[in-house]
């Protein structure tokens, strides 16, 4: 009975101490999920028409400032939204004012201005905080940096606790500032358990606490470069989780006390009890060795046999419930399948436009992008569309057919409509359809281009720059867009800009997305639109095939890895237009 104490007692050490080590992943992934949530929110931010108005505004004051950060706060619900210029100054705040006299803010902010976006865990008021900083641009030009942040209160300690079942304690300096709950008596120990766990990063340890025996930890929090002392706690209530050891031991020990005072006696009785459910149990596994899922064991008999008859039947369960969800992933495969290959089918296969030499290409992340393109012919010339959901997967692909079957709607009943009133109007119909009923928080990029047969092109919304490169030229221009993000409002603000530009014989004009100008090398060096202009005029002799290929590979060769969705759109006026 010892030595069956001896290795239940392990077994528990070592599996409490799993759980232990699963508590940490837990809460790596909630700050990954946290800040994957902030980046995505900020990417809004940053483009939102109002607060680039109050930064680029030399009259712009303090109160003005503040007053619009204030509003986006409440919009994104988050704890503190803060507007800073390079250096870390605060422009503007909405939160906790003492985190912009923070050194690892001021690093945090000059790290987004040199990479666009930067994030950390940041102590302010003794409460460590998720920051997530993003670099705003106005034509490609960094005028400040928005930062946003969530405290990392109590449900983030009992959030891992319910899923994990450890106690979490998050503490700074040795103070807890947020935990899952406590027992009242654990919580009159806590700090002679942290004081028992100090210094012993990663390495379990048992200790004593209200009244009651433990495995503890403690860890660092991902993401803290902070010189305070920060880390989370977490225990594992050993006297719990030996609780069915022990009353396996006393039941095992019963149980051989009975038989060796009646084992003559109750040996034939004994016998039977122990063969008809073994019987049964070697029965059932035949069964399920034929592929009979259904199959289940009469639990009966000892406690041991009930407890193995038990077992069995959650694992037989078990096995069929995973077969059920590897069926529903094929089957889910197979949709996304469907969803891509509707999605290529339909691109415009063909760019024929009388005078005009285009090639397009759309190289999606996943299997199913979240860009857009459309080349559609017109009596007198055609337009020309590209967009970009924010993120890539199905849903975007969802919005991205969308968008495509918006616009080809609204060119067919009117070819000569403008490109600002496309615009107005696929952005009402994108917010009803994603913000009311997909009840998802996306925006959409869109720019849409009219091209009339005596080389002039409108064109309206908001995307990234226009390259156009004429004939004889050695340098590309580059032509910002300032329209509205589309599906943030349910009726976009005022009216809708339109610009227009002139293609004359043998000009290139160029459309890409943000997949290529940001894509990132292996020391996180974006491509650039330097770079992009580059690749065009290196190529520019070329067929818009030619250019266009060459301006992929470039990209390609310089990535890493791809992690967004690549569009490119090249576009020539022949010689007899």
């Amino acid at each position: 009975m010892g030595a069956t104490a001896l290795i239940l007692r392990r077994a528990a050490r070592t599996e409490l101490a799993a759980e232990l080590a699963r508590a940490v992943e837990v809460l790596e992934a909630l700050g990954r999920t946290r800040e994957s949530l902030l980046r995505s929110e900020l990417r809004v931010v940053s483009e939102e028409p109002r607060l680039k108005a109050v930064i680029a505004s030399e009259d712009a004051t303090e109160d003005t400032i503040t007053g619009v950060v204030t509003e986006m706060r409440k919009v994104l619900r988050a704890d503190l939204l803060l507007l800073a210029d390079e250096e870390g100054i605060v422009l503007g705040s909405s939160g906790p004012v003492t985190l912009g006299t923070s050194p690892a803010f001021a690093a945090t902010v000059r790290a987004a201005w040199q990479a666009r976006e930067a994030s950390a865990l940041s102590i302010v008021d003794g409460v460590p905080y998720w920051i997530q900083a993003r670099s705003v641009l106005i034509a490609g030009r960094g005028v400040g940096v928005v930062a946003s942040g969530y405290r990392m209160e109590d449900w983030v300690a009992r959030t891992t606790h319910h899923l994990t079942g450890v106690t979490v304690v998050i503490v700074v300096d040795r103070r807890p500032v947020a935990s899952s709950r406590l027992s009242p008596a654990l919580r009159g120990d806590l700090p002679d358990a942290l004081r028992a766990l100090d210094g012993g990063h990663g390495a379990p340890r048992e200790l004593r606490a209200g009244g009651r025996r433990y495995l503890g930890r403690m860890a660092k929090l991902p993401g803290h470069e902070s010189d305070r002392r920060i880390g989370v706690v977490l225990l594992r209530d050993m006297d719990e989780a030996l609780a069915p050891a022990r009353r396996l031991i006393a039941a095992l020990g019963a149980i051989f006390g009975v038989t060796l005072l009646a084992a003559v006696a109750f040996a034939v009785i004994l016998s039977r009890r122990l063969s008809r459910p073994l019987d049964d149990l070697v029965a059932m596994t035949r069964h399920v060795a034929a592929g009979e899922l259904s199959a289940r064991a009469s639990v009966e008999g000892p406690i041991e046999v009930r407890a193995l008859g038990a077992s069995m039947n959650r694992m037989v369960a078990e096995l069929a419930e995973s077969r059920s969800q590897m069926a529903a992933k094929e089957r889910l495969e197979r949709e996304v399948e469907i969803a891509a290959h509707i999605q290529s089918a339909l691109l415009p296969r063909r760019c024929d436009v009388p005078g005009l030499e285009i090639a397009a290409r759309m190289l999606p992340a996943t299997r199913v992008g979240g860009d857009y393109f459309d080349v559609i012919p017109t009596e007198s010339g055609c337009f020309i569309g590209i967009g970009d959901v924010a993120g890539h997967g199905l849903t975007s692909g969802l919005i991205m057919l969308m968008v495509q079957t918006g616009i080809a709607t609204l060119v067919a009943e009117r070819p000569d409509r403008a490109p600002r009133d496309i615009v107005r109007i696929v952005s009402r119909s994108l917010y009803e359809n994603i913000h009311d009923r997909l009840q998802q928080r996306q925006h959409v990029t869109l720019l849409v281009l009219r091209y009339h047969q005596s080389g002039i092109v409108d064109f309206a919304g908001a995307h990234e720059e226009i390259v156009v490169l004429r004939r004889g030229a050695n340098r590309a221009d580059r032509l910002p867009t300032f329209g509205p993000l589309l599906a943030t409002t349910a009726e976009l603000p005022g009216p809708v800009a339109e610009g227009s530009i002139v293609l004359s014989a043998g000009d290139l004009l160029v459309l890409y997305s943000d997949g290529l100008r940001e894509a990132l090398d292996t020391q996180n060096r974006e491509f650039g639109i330097r770079r992009l202009c580059a690749a065009i005029e290196a190529a520019r002799e070329g067929s818009v095939e030619e250019i266009r290929d060459h301006v992929l590979d470039t990209v390609a060769r310089w990535q890493r890895e791809q992690d967004d969705d690549r569009t490119l759109i090249v576009v020539r006026r022949r010689d007899d237009a």
